[in-house]
């Protein structure tokens, strides 16, 4: 079913007839109205369209924050090789743009692809170190599909013994925009005569030029700041992951920074072996909260914790688990989340229940959590970790299919203004 955006999301004069009579086609796809919070006043949480898609041949991760496109690699597997990354039209599914990813000298790192506040931009860096050869920093125009390399080191080769290598080369890992889209942050790993020598976070221009350094997190070891960062909406605080390879390491867990590079501290490292080394995958956009997911445990059996949350101002960290109405089966757990645009709410994917991939909402300031899709998904689930479903402005969220690499879902969410 294919819904009209402008019809179901924007007010106008006939903004609630045209969502009532929505509402109905979406009540026979699973949709309903659900009372957000305890008491008969309350105002109602509506899912207004259910929509299942399908790009053939490609992977689909995310949904641009205005709502308008989707990006997938092509083609499904062995985009490594000589693939794209293309930008689909949400209402059409037509292709609108494709990157080729041949200049890539170690191939795309799905989780580091990350869109611009504006939808105008993609980011993404390179699988550098899992096939220890060199990787830069990506910009690609969502429009055009062109490609221009952010922190060109002009070397293309093996990290470890390769003859041609400069005397100086650097490795970018995990790209972040700044909230207001002009500049990315990332990770930058230096090596000087083929020896690892640091690791620091730097800022450039989206328009090119020479990156800023913010601050060093490793004198030696490469790759420490690996698995993502992000900026509170207000660009004054970055928050970023440090994960050394030692699982006791006194630095791994969730950092944050001032813009001016003061403040530098630990925000949460959590010694809990079942919510150990958190790293960030999203700030709410009031900057109270973070989500953060957990690479060092994450597809274990054991535990049951994928996904915190974590309180921005002092740390203390919430593992997601299902709420007691949907903890259907031994090892339920939370597989994927993200914040609503204003930061109100979460919405959770469910594994292991019955029915399984159930989508469910949560209010942050009450506490409570209310069924979305209580039926459950056919095919949901994260095309890779470290990805989050988009919860775009304008009600629109995109949830990738999972093992239906070239699938997802789309629902069309009206939820409260937040009091």
């Amino acid at each position: 079913m294919i819904y009209d955006r402008a019809m179901v999301m924007r007010p106008g004069p006939t903004a609630g007839v045209l969502r009532r009579a929505l509402l109905v086609v979406a009540m026979t796809c699973g949709g309903a109205a659900i009372t957000a919070a305890a008491g008969p006043a309350s105002p109602p949480v509506e899912l207004v369209a259910v929509r299942h898609i399908q790009i053939p041949g490609t992977r689909v991760l995310s949904m641009s924050p205005d709502g308008r496109s989707i990006a997938a690699l092509r083609p499904m597997v062995g985009f490594q090789r000589d693939g794209q990354l293309c930008v689909f039209d949400v209402a059409t599914l037509a292709e609108t743009a494709c990157g080729s990813l041949a200049p890539l000298d170690a191939g795309i790192r799905p989780d580091s692809i990350v869109w611009s506040p504006d939808s105008a931009h993609l980011v993404m860096t390179e699988q550098a170190f899992m096939y220890l050869r060199d990787g830069d920093l990506w910009l690609m125009d969502a429009t055009t599909g062109v490609l221009s390399n952010l922190d060109d080191d002009g070397f293309s080769g093996g990290i470890l013994g390769d003859p041609k290598a400069p005397a100086i080369f650097t490795i970018d890992a995990s790209p972040t925009f700044t909230a207001d889209g002009s500049a990315v942050t990332f990770s930058r790993s230096t090596f000087r005569d083929g020896t690892a020598s640091g690791n620091d976070i730097a800022t450039v221009p989206i328009t090119g030029g020479e990156a800023e350094h913010l601050v060093d997190v490793s004198q030696y070891a490469p790759g420490v700041a690996y698995f993502g960062m992000r900026w509170a909406g207000d660009d004054t605080t970055l928050y970023y992951s440090l994960n050394d390879v030692s699982a006791d390491s006194p630095i791994n867990g969730i950092w944050s920074i001032g813009a001016d590079g003061m403040d530098n501290r630990l925000l949460t490292g959590t010694t809990d072996p079942q919510v150990a080394d958190p790293a960030i995958v999203q700030v709410s956009s009031d900057g109270s909260r973070l989500l953060a997911w957990h690479p060092r445990t994450r597809g274990q059996i054991q535990p049951i914790y994928e996904l915190s949350l974590i309180d921005a101002a002092s740390g203390a960290a919430s593992p997601l688990t299902p709420d007691a109405g949907v903890l259907t089966a031994r090892g339920a757990r939370i597989e994927a989340a993200t914040f609503s645009p204003d930061g109100a709410w979460l919405l959770e994917l469910t594994r292991g229940t019955d029915p399984d991939h159930q989508v469910l909402l949560r209010n942050l300031e009450k506490g409570v959590v209310v069924p979305l899709v209580a039926n459950g998904l056919d095919n949901a689930g994260l095309p890779q970790w470290g990805i989050a479903p988009t919860w775009s402005s304008d009600g629109t969220v995109l949830i990738p299919g999972g093992g239906a690499l070239d699938e997802a879902t789309l629902l069309a969410i009206e939820v409260p203004p937040s009091e």
